[in-house]
C-alpha cells in the first residue's frame, strides 16, 4: 500500500528497533518497536488509539524496494 501520500506521525525514537507502519484512515503511525504487537501498545499508551489491529501481509510502502514497513490497519468494532 502506498503510504506516500498519507498523513505521518511518528511515534517513538530511532534505534527502538525496526519501524511498522499502523494505518487508520488517512494517518499512518509510525513506530519504533521490537515486534508489530510492540508498537500497537505504543500507540495505545502514547497516543490513546485502542488495540482494535489486522496485521496485513500486505507492506506499507514509502519507496518501493527501499522503504518498505510491515502494517497493520485499523479495525472499528
Amino acid at each position: 500500500m502506498d503510504i506516500s501520500k498519507m498523513n505521518k506521525k511518528v511515534i517513538g525514537q530511532p534505534g527502538d528497533g525496526t519501524e511498522y507502519a499502523l494505518l487508520k484512515g488517512n494517518t499512518v503511525y509510525m513506530i519504533s518497536a521490537q515486534d508489530i504487537t510492540e508498537a500497537m501498545a505504543k500507540l495505545k499508551k502514547q497516543a490513546g488509539v485502542p488495540n482494535s489491529w489486522k496485521v496485513s501481509e500486505e507492506k506499507a510502502v514509502l519507496i518501493p524496494g527501499i522503504w518498505e514497513y510491515q502494517m497493520a490497519t485499523y479495525e472499528a468494532v
